[in-house]
């Protein structure tokens, strides 16, 4: 792995652990797409971007939806706050 891209998700992941909401979706983002030498793991992401989503970040939500739109194992989320369940966001995944 280059050693730019091993800075950069070194850099992002000291950001996501200090509670940067912009840094957990971007290594989301990581790894929806597999860049940076993450592996692609779509679970990984929504992982990742829900935590960034649970703070408030809207790159995340969107990002959420998006991912949602091309997985076919989304249900209704029951333990959203109500707010997110009369949303598009209502079908997020549920954890397993």
């Amino acid at each position: 792995m280059p050693q730019g891209d091993v800075q950069a998700l070194d850099s992002y992941l000291e950001a996501a652990s200090a509670g940067s909401a912009s840094a957990m979706s971007n290594i989301g983002c990581l790894h929806e797409h597999g860049e940076c030498g993450v592996a692609m793991d779509k679970s990984e992401a929504r992982n990742w971007y829900e935590k960034a989503a649970n703070l408030g970040n809207t790159r995340a939500k969107e990002n959420l939806e998006l991912l949602q739109q091309s997985n076919d194992e989304y249900k209704i989320r029951t333990d959203l706050p109500l707010a997110w369940r009369r949303s598009s966001y209502a079908f997020l995944p549920v954890s397993h």
